[in-house]
């Protein structure tokens, strides 16, 4: 097991889940 494979794995789902999170802030503001 690659331990730099997991961490890109990793960072790159965080940036996912910020950014869905953003999302939603964001239409909740709208409301």
């Amino acid at each position: 097991m690659e331990n730099t494979n997991f961490k890109k794995l990793l960072s790159s789902g965080i940036c996912r889940l910020v950014e869905c999170l953003g999302m939603l802030i964001a239409q909740v503001e709208l409301k």
